[in-house]
């Protein structure tokens, strides 16, 4: 039977048709692959953390149900490292404002009234965020517009320049406040920083995981420890108690982060991005054990 040359070609013509899409797809699926999410995607977040002493892995979180709960009002400055104290109000305004960027909320604990309520508005910030430095990926820069700058505190605090959003973050006055606003918001993961003594730290986490709620502890924010250098063979008694209450942490509540990883979210160990303290060392937390000595 001699099949007709027309029908020959519309064959061939529908069959070239199938191979090429056929060819696209492949493409499409090997491009997803191998090329990273686009930073600006809003409807996931990815970072770092350590789910052991000495294990990695990465977190994707949906930034509608991830908050950062910021403790800031009753925190004082550590005087093995008062001359690094000024930095943590820097740190946390980066942070928070990259936190916002992504949609995610923000929950301060103040323990005093609202701080929108007792000082005024400001039009330009005393502390630049230089996100082009730490996030230089970061398409929205979340500029300082419409923020209010807490008081100096007369309770030896230091963060006398945490800029927040009267606008669009949270306040509350105590963790069990905390808590339930978390619940009520829906948060899945609540990323954890600014603590004083950390006394307060464990019942708070035991409950936000009662709640189904997973607590994240940023580890080096509020800790002031910095492991420059210079300071590798002279760590003092007050790393090593450091030391041994982020261990605890991370074992019973298997994740935390380092403020750097959260910050700058490297994809290698050697970021081209510099820290912009310069510290090296305090990048990711399995490194703080490689000192067995201690």
């Amino acid at each position: 039977m001699n099949v007709p040359r027309k029908a020959i070609f519309r064959i061939l013509q529908v069959s070239c048709v199938v191979l090429i899409i056929i060819g696209l797809i492949s493409i499409l699926i090997f491009s997803s692959d191998n090329n990273p999410t686009n930073i600006t995607d809003s409807s996931f977040f990815s970072f770092k953390i350590n789910t052991s002493i000495n294990t990695e892995s990465i977190l994707e979180v949906n930034p509608n149900e991830t908050a950062l709960y910021l403790n800031y009002f009753d925190t004082y400055p550590c005087p093995y490292y008062s001359d690094r104290a000024d930095l943590i109000a820097p740190e946390i305004n980066r942070l928070a404002q990259m936190m916002r960027a992504f949609g995610m909320k923000i929950i301060f604990h103040t323990l005093t009234e609202k701080p929108s309520e007792i000082t005024a508005n400001i039009q330009t910030p005393e502390t630049e965020l230089n996100l082009e430095k730490t996030s230089p990926n970061l398409q929205d820069k979340c500029l300082y517009t419409d923020f209010d700058k807490t008081p100096a505190p007369s309770n030896g605090s230091i963060h006398h320049d945490i800029m927040f959003s009267s606008k669009s973050d949270y306040f509350v006055k105590d963790h069990n406040d905390g808590v339930k606003l978390a619940h009520q918001l829906g948060i899945k993961y609540l990323i954890v920083g600014g603590m004083r003594c950390n006394y307060w730290l464990l019942p708070f986490f035991r409950n936000l995981k009662l709640n189904n709620i997973q607590p994240i502890y940023i580890y080096d924010l509020s800790d002031v420890a910095y492991f420059r250098e210079a300071q590798v063979k002279q760590l003092d008694t007050h790393t090593k108690a450091l030391i041994h209450f982020w261990t605890i942490i991370v074992n019973e509540f298997k994740m935390a982060v380092n403020h750097f990883a959260l910050i700058d979210r490297a994809s290698n160990r050697n970021p081209p991005v510099i820290k912009f303290d310069g510290n090296l060392q305090a990048y990711y937390f399995m490194e703080f054990y490689n000192y067995r000595e201690l």
